[in-house]
């Protein structure tokens, strides 16, 4: 998508969306999530620049969506809707009520496509499903799909795993629908399929991208620390405000952020009568804790009640009579599936699975020399361990009531308007990191890219990370875990380093705020740190 105000440019680039604005008649409305791969195929353009067919066309795939969404395209390779300027057709390969695409033909989270040389078939390749859908590109209908691959063992982790790897990939979700249901039980993971969880955390990772959210500036966190790789039953404390402490918390987003958030009136819920809450019963993955999944949980909240194994959607795959829930299908797939990426081979090092040395890479000594300077340094303080993060969940959700805080505005703070969300102060920590690398805030390292400090979008408002009511408390953020640490600048939670050598360099972060010995003075002691960080992934050794 380029950002262009109509549906087509003359610099060959199209926003996509745009055309999803109204949908062909008899079709609904999604919106073209995660575009992945194009193909294009001969003679296949239609509407009324082209006329019969004759023009090019090309077929993305909606990874998020379950789509192909068709283009027309012009011998100068102009691309333009294949209807008017808020019109294209696409073609669903995940629709239930289909039976070409539906239970075990599903087309889910489609990621590659190839064209014959007639222009007459494509075949999309799904990777969460293990399918290939069949197209018949005459008609823009799909005619088969062939599997490529089993799916799990019913009843089994992988199982599970498998399902949370449908629910963390879709814009959309298609879930179980037992007799008696009158909500929706499709369409429930965003509004109108405009986003998944993996539009932000690419794989698992993240999209790099500092969002506007409540709680202030935040980075899209990658998700490969937030369990111990050896240790899958170690979890780190969520959010960079320390907000969340089960991955099952992210149903607030699913409802509020990627969906249409509350109602404008109270509705009916499960708890008690009469109990009513702005809770949508059609969105979200938590139904009414009675188990009624035409009712909304008339809580969804962080901390005052546990979001971990409530009554909740399932899926049943293809195959198999296990309802798998679908909420913690998800945590699952976070906690077992989810994989750091590789650092980098160190130079005149064989490694397994390569054909040989790397010329390229790091040196050795170079490494170890700044693991040692990482160690005398006290960043062990902080970064240590499986997750490399002192940040560990040590209770059981929910947590005491004596964890939780909130910032207030005094009286004498005139001009403060703080966030109202609770957060953990236990977990924060105080590197002097709020607003900075924010223009005019004030940055050491002369680099201001970092976003200021104001909730949502709210100018008006401020954010987490700051002691605004004078008790001492809610200051700083939450450490997070350095895996893989070199693939996913910016870094800070409001993206105010590009590099690692920037954040190396950050005094204030080094030495805690002045409160341990500065022993990184010297550029090279800090591009020594700098190469054995970028080295950090799930293999590395880790530090007590």
């Amino acid at each position: 998508a380029s950002g262009q105000p109509s549906d087509a440019s003359a610099a060959k680039f199209l926003n996509l969306h745009l055309g999803a604005r109204n949908p062909e008649v008899g079709k609904k409305k999604i919106f073209f999530s995660n575009v992945w791969a194009m193909a294009f195929a001969k003679k296949r353009g239609q509407g009324p620049i082209y006329g019969n067919g004759k023009g090019d066309a090309a077929y993305v795939v909606s990874a998020g969506s379950d789509l192909l969404v068709k283009v027309n395209v012009d011998k100068p390779g102009k691309l333009s809707f294949t209807e008017d300027a808020d019109t294209t057709r696409y073609i669903d390969l995940n629709d239930p009520a289909n039976p070409v695409t539906a239970g075990d033909k599903a087309g889910k989270n489609p990621q590659g496509i190839a064209i014959n040389s007639g222009s007459t078939r494509a075949y999309v390749y799904n990777f969460v499903s293990k399918t290939v859908s069949v197209v018949d590109l005459t008609t823009d209908t799909v005619v088969a799909s062939v599997r490529y691959a089993a799916l799990a063992a019913p009843g089994s982790q992988e199982e599970i795993v498998q399902v949370g790897a449908e629910v963390f990939f879709s814009s959309r979700g298609n879930f179980d629908r037992p007799a008696g249901a009158t909500v929706s039980t499709s369409e429930r993971l965003s509004s109108e399929g405009w986003q998944s969880c993996a539009s932000c955390h690419f794989e698992g990772t993240t999209d790099s991208v500092v969002w506007a959210f409540g709680a202030g500036p935040r980075k899209s966190v990658p998700l490969n620390a937030t369990f111990n790789p050896q240790n899958p039953t170690e979890q780190r404390v969520l959010n960079y405000s320390g907000i969340f402490d089960e991955v099952e918390d992210f149903e607030a987003n699913i409802r509020n952020v990627s969906g249409p958030g509350a109602l404008a009136a109270a509705v009916t819920c499960s708890a008690g009568t009469p109990a009513t809450s702005t809770n949508d019963p059609a969105h979200g993955l938590l139904i009414g804790d009675n188990g009624d999944i035409n009712l909304a949980p008339c809580t969804v909240n962080a901390f005052a009640l546990k979001n971990a194994d409530r009554q909740q959607h399932t899926v049943t795959l293809p195959g198999s009579s296990t309802k798998v829930p679908a909420l913690t299908a998800m945590r699952e797939w976070v906690r077992l599936a989810v994989r750091t990426p590789n650092g980098p081979v160190p130079k005149g090092k064989i490694s397994k699975g390569l054909a040989g040395n790397s010329a390229i890479g790091p040196k050795l000594p170079e490494i170890n020399r700044g693991r040692d300077l990482f160690t005398q340094a006290g960043c062990t303080a902080c970064h240590s361990g499986g997750k490399w993060t002192s940040s560990t969940k040590d209770f059981t959700s929910p947590p005491a009531a004596t964890e939780i805080f909130t910032e207030t505005v005094p009286p004498a703070a005139a001009g403060t308007n703080p966030v109202g969300a609770q957060y953990l102060k236990r977990f924060l920590l105080d590197i002097g990191s709020f607003n900075h690398g924010v223009l005019n805030g004030g940055n050491p390292n002369g680099n201001n890219i970092g976003e200021i400090e104001k909730t949502g979008g709210n100018v008006a408002q401020d954010a987490l990370g700051r002691d605004y009511n004078g008790d001492g408390k809610g200051i700083g953020f939450n450490t997070p875990g350095l895996l893989g640490i070199r693939n996913v600048p910016p870094f800070y939670h409001n993206g105010a380093c590009d590099t690692l050598a920037c954040v190396v360099g950050n005094v204030a972060h080094r030495t805690q705020k002045g409160t341990r010995p500065d022993v990184l003075v010297s550029a090279k002691d800090q591009a020594s740190v700098v190469t054995f960080l970028e080295s950090i992934d799930a293999t590395t050794p880790v530090l007590p």
